[in-house]
């Protein structure tokens, strides 16, 4: 009698999910957890047009933004990355084509907050980013029609997780033990940064 298949080992992992979430935040811990590369698409973007996602989107507009993204993941996923913790903008994972791409990099986290704790995250940041679509009379409106538009796309991820009232430690440990369940996940380089 033979025991449980071994779990698959986890090379890269990817977030995702709504504005403010954590999705970064959370990225960076795990990399340094791991002592793996840190990937923000949005800072390699702006790295590279010299312009912010804000400020491609207010001149070109969104529909352009979302181009760039996608051309950026296509040139990513032709390197082979390994070892990579890889941050997404909040709209990549609502575009239909990138999910191949997405799933070619690593298993994805979706993380999400409520439209109201987006919206009061984004104006209590100690760091301002500018996010064109929140400015409108009634952001809270606007970013509830973005996360209803883009829900059913984060529910396609292999792990799904409101970050709603919750710390980042704790955020770290509960997708620790999900990530337990379906990979081999490697051995911490930085015990101390997660908290238990």
């Amino acid at each position: 009698m033979t025991g449980p298949a071994p779990l698959p080992p986890l090379e890269n992992l990817v977030f995702t999910g709504f504005m403010t979430s954590g999705k970064s935040t959370q990225a960076r811990l795990f990399a340094r957890l791991w002592d793996w590369e840190f990937v923000d698409t949005d800072e390699l973007i702006e790295a590279k047009t010299g312009r912010t996602p804000g400020e491609i989107i207010t001149k070109d507009g969104e529909e352009a933004f979302r181009r760039i993204e996608t051309e950026w993941l296509k040139s990513f996923v032709a390197t082979n990355p390994r070892h990579c913790v890889v941050s997404t903008g909040g709209g990549m994972a609502a575009r239909e084509e990138n999910w191949p791409l997405l799933r070619q990099i690593g298993p994805v986290v979706a993380l999400w907050v409520s439209a109201e704790t987006a919206v009061y995250r984004h104006n209590n940041a100690s760091r301002k980013v500018r996010r064109p679509l929140l400015e409108t009379d009634n952001p809270v409106n606007v970013a509830q029609q973005l996360l209803d538009r883009r829900m059913p796309f984060y529910q396609r991820a292999e792990i799904q997780l409101s970050t709603d009232g919750k710390a980042k430690d704790a955020v770290q440990n509960e997708l620790l033990e999900k990530l337990a369940r379906l990979y081999t996940v490697p051995k911490s380089h930085n015990p101390d940064s997660v908290k238990t």
